[in-house]
């Protein structure tokens, strides 16, 4: 499925005439082909020797996005699930000053999310605002865009798939506008 993610981005950022991207794929230990089918489209891969969890992969790339000084950075689960061309209209309010950070939600407008995931999603929603007080349609959405600011000042600490609450703590102690 990555080759095929990677083949849908690297074609829809073509469109992106004026903006210069890099796309990072993070090898969280995997034990597939990941790195090689990512190297074979010539993208960054930045390979964990063993798997640190979803925290740890998003760490890394949000760290070397941070230490390239990136302006924005964008993160996408490579399974599918996220739409190409939901990046213009996410990249926008970064763009124009209107967020810092941006995530996205397969639960607006989208088919055929299975029951159970849509029933944990809808709990993790409501946990979220309860922990964090803000209301979210996807809290667990791998479709995030950061603008500098935030980049440089979310600081994830925690290795798992808890990293996609964490994010509402960091968005909330920084003072970050979130769309």
């Amino acid at each position: 499925m990555i080759g095929t993610v990677l083949d849908e981005l690297k074609q829809h950022i073509k469109s992106f005439k004026k903006i210069q991207t890099t796309i990072i794929v993070v090898d969280d230990g995997s034990s597939d082909n990941t790195a090689s089918i990512a190297n074979s489209k010539q993208v960054k891969v930045l390979r964990h020797i063993i798997n640190r969890g979803l925290g740890g992969a998003l760490k890394t790339g949000l760290t070397y996005a941070k230490r390239n000084n990136f302006d924005i950075a964008l993160t996408m689960d490579s399974d599918g699930q996220h739409d190409v061309q939901d990046i213009l209209p996410g990249i926008t309010p970064i763009i124009t000053g209107q967020a810092d950070v941006v995530i996205g939600s397969r639960l607006l407008g989208q088919k055929g999310m299975p029951w159970d995931r849509i029933i944990i999603n809808k709990t993790s929603n409501l946990v979220t605002w309860l922990l964090f007080n803000q209301w979210t349609t996807d809290s667990q959405s791998g479709f995030r865009i950061f603008n500098k600011k935030a980049l440089q000042t979310i600081q994830i600490k925690s290795q798992g798939m808890e990293v996609s609450s964490e994010f509402f703590t960091e968005i909330r102690k920084h003072k970050l506008t979130l769309k």
